[in-house]
């Protein structure tokens, strides 16, 4: 049974609210191929943890900035 929606461009609630670059991404997302939104969705999940893999590296290195040889230091 096909779905009544199959084929139809459906308004989006967010359109005309975040700015240019969204409405025109939206845009695009209406018009993909079930392979194409797959491939844009596992890109945008790559883009993602790279960012928060970059993110927990400076959170690290700033820890790292903020202590000294003396307070590393394993103490009995």
């Amino acid at each position: 049974m096909e779905s009544p929606f199959e084929g139809r461009l459906m308004a989006s609630p967010f359109e005309g609210r975040h700015g240019p670059k969204i409405d025109l991404e939206l845009v695009k997302m209406r018009t993909m191929t079930p392979k194409e939104a797959a491939l844009a969705a596992a890109q945008a999940v790559k883009d993602a943890e790279a960012k928060e893999a970059d993110r927990e590296a400076d959170a690290a290195m700033k820890t790292l900035k903020g202590r000294n040889a003396a307070k590393m230091m394993k103490r009995p």
